[in-house]
């Protein structure tokens, strides 16, 4: 009887284990299939280019950024590179009291 209760156990272990190893070897072909995708659109040319910045927003310094941002900031909400004097003027500050 106890080894029979052993033995269930190690079936319970054995078949915990496999499918967690089922599904990281699932997890990593769907990575790699997502990353050759990625990287085929990018060589070809048909990837999203940078963010378009907005009317009346402050544009990223960054060459491969250039998101648009709102007056007030003072980083790059996409890259966090800061935006330089001008985020700072545009700042409202509050009543303290």
């Amino acid at each position: 009887m106890i080894m029979a209760e052993y033995l269930f156990g190690i079936l319970v272990v054995v078949g915990v284990v496999a499918v967690a190893a089922v599904l990281f070897v699932v997890w990593g072909i769907v990575s790699l299939a997502r990353l050759a995708i990625w990287t085929l659109k990018g060589l070809l040319g048909t990837a999203r280019g940078p963010m378009e910045p907005l009317r009346g927003r402050l544009t990223c310094p960054g060459a491969m950024c250039r998101a648009g941002n709102p007056p007030t900031a003072r980083f790059c909400r996409r890259c966090g590179r800061p935006l330089g004097e001008r985020g700072y003027g545009a700042m409202r500050r509050a009543a303290a009291w």
